[in-house]
């Protein structure tokens, strides 16, 4: 427990009016024991108390992912600033240590975030942002999460955390759209999808036992089930707004179909003279995605790369062409 008067004194030496400035307090051995910091990095934090270095070294790990490693912080009531990265350095701790995080200046905040979002949707607010509807905002979400996975592949890390901030507006402009009617909001979202992920990792966050990936997965398949049945009217569940190709490679698996390379080939060569040529040309697509499947491939990542390299062979190609036209111009 954190007394008033710790709290109280950590203020009078900061000089700081913990109202005011919306001064967030934490228990140091809530923080130690976390894996995230429960606190906006955007205002000011208070952690205390602070007895032993255990505590102290495991509140740096927490707090060092949210928080750059030259950020100053303040021990009271000594007053000693350190930056985080020397933060273990510190040996003198009692149950009357506290640390004080200054606000970070370039802090970015979900709760600024949903302000800006909703400032957006207001009665005076952007008239673009308030017509738009939870349809006229789909291929835009499509296309940034295309976006972000475009930037995994390349591996550019500022363009995927660009485009994850993209993502991250649609997210909270379509938790915003269906707060308006009183649907659900954004904390109900988390609240969701943090059970869920409890739910599913009992061997975490219960006391089941797995040995191994295998008995994990069919953990994870078993638990999925049981949430919500996996086939209506016989028919996998799957999104209607997948890829086609990945779709069909998730269909494939569901059913457990299976189909040989000769098979494949058969069917391609019947393609030609196919009278629909469009069935059988969907039939040999739905044959390799399954042939994928069962070979532990990834359709959809496999034709995007090949795409992609027919498309940079193409440019160079015809950079290259240019070039000689060029030089045959100045002989």
């Amino acid at each position: 427990m954190i007394s008033i008067d710790l709290i109280k004194h950590a203020c009078e030496q900061l000089g700081i009016d913990p109202f005011a400035r919306g001064l967030q307090i934490a228990n140091a051995a809530e923080i130690a024991r976390s894996h995230y910091p429960p606190f906006d990095p955007a205002r000011p934090a208070l952690i205390a108390p602070i007895e032993n270095r255990e505590t102290l070294l495991n509140i740096k790990r927490v707090v060092s992912l949210t928080y750059s490693p030259s950020h100053t912080l303040t021990f009271i009531p000594s007053r000693q600033t350190i930056s985080l990265e020397n933060l273990d350095r510190v040996h003198d701790l009692n149950s009357d240590t506290a640390l004080y995080l200054a606000p970070r200046k370039d802090a970015g905040s979900f709760y600024a975030l949903a302000e800006i979002v909703a400032r957006l949707r207001a009665p005076d607010g952007c008239e673009w942002d308030r017509a738009q509807t939870r349809g006229t905002m789909r291929t835009f979400l499509l296309e940034e999460a295309y976006e972000v996975v475009e930037a995994i592949e390349r591996g550019e890390v500022e363009h995927l955390r660009e485009e994850l901030g993209d993502l991250l507006f649609h997210i909270f402009f379509q938790a915003q759209v269906a707060s308006e009617t009183n649907e659900f909001c954004l904390p109900d979202i988390a609240r969701d999808i943090s059970a869920k992920l409890v739910r599913r990792h009992p061997h975490i966050f219960g006391d089941a036992r797995v040995n191994g990936i295998g008995e994990l997965l069919e953990q994870w398949e078993r638990i999925k089930r049981s949430e919500k049945p996996e086939e209506k009217n016989g028919k996998p569940d799957l999104p209607r707004a997948l890829p086609a190709l990945m779709r069909a490679q998730k269909i494939a698996e569901k059913t457990k179909t299976r189909v040989n390379l000769k098979k494949i080939a058969a069917n391609v060569e019947k393609l030609s003279r196919a009278k629909n040529k469009e069935e059988k040309l969907g039939e040999v697509l739905f044959a390799l995605a399954a042939y994928a499947e069962e070979k532990k491939l990834d359709a959809e990542s496999a034709l995007r790369a090949a795409a992609g390299k027919n498309l940079t062979a193409k440019h160079a190609l015809s950079e290259a062409n240019g070039t000689q036209r060029a030089r045959r111009k100045n002989r």
